[in-house]
């Protein structure tokens, strides 16, 4: 793991300690979580499909927001993530977490998602799902969908973002437009002033004619 973090380290340009986001997904294989350690600042961890059996050597990395341990070997040791007090999303699914109680020592995290789906435990069920929203009282998602069963749009933010930048597209054309409308007027006042002037001349040039 450590190498492929420093490659991505090498192909970013940054040093490892300022990666933000590292995605290590069928990279590498190991049971252990190994060379993580210098990922201070990261925000967004993906190690997916990795091979990983134990969580013991999880590193505490206070910046981490997203986590994502879909598709490994997993069954249990959660408590070495409790340490991660800012983790806001959790992905788990596809592992071989057969019971809730292995959660029950992440309670005091504030998760607003967590993703078991393919585990023993994750059967679906209302009595599950009632579970997992009462020992998460910040949950927001469980398995893709809300407590309602509505399926979460992971690109609402990009939609939010395409829609201010649309506005700001519609008030550029709308300025635009304001801007053609001004300078028509100006010219149409300047051509009124034209017309009174030459008028004026003709006036004048028939008084001096009598």
């Amino acid at each position: 793991m450590e190498q492929a973090i420093k490659q991505i380290a090498d192909d970013f340009g940054q040093p490892v300690e300022e990666l933000l986001s590292v995605v290590l997904d069928n990279m590498c294989q190991s049971q252990n979580v190994v060379g993580l350690d210098g990922l201070a600042a990261c925000e967004e961890l993906s190690i997916q499909g990795c091979g990983i059996a134990s969580l013991d050597n999880f590193p505490n990395l206070q910046a981490l927001r997203k986590l994502l341990l879909a598709d490994n070997r997993i069954g249990g040791g959660l408590e070495n993530l409790a340490k991660l007090t800012n983790l806001e999303e959790l992905s788990i699914g596809g592992n071989k977490i057969a019971s809730l109680d292995e959660l029950k020592p992440l309670e005091g995290l504030k998760l607003t998602a967590v993703d078991l789906e393919g585990c023993p435990c994750a059967d679906g069920s209302d009595t599950y799902r009632q579970a997992l929203f009462a020992m998460f009282p910040t949950l927001i998602f469980l398995d893709g969908t809300d407590v309602d069963g509505n399926e979460r749009l992971i690109d609402d933010d990009d939609d939010d973002d395409d829609d201010d930048f649309d506005d700001e597209d519609d008030d550029d054309e709308d300025d635009e437009d304001d801007d053609d409308q001004v300078a028509g007027l100006s010219a149409g006042i300047d051509d009124f002033g034209s017309d009174d002037d030459e008028d004026d001349d003709e006036d004048d040039d028939e008084d001096d004619d009598e």
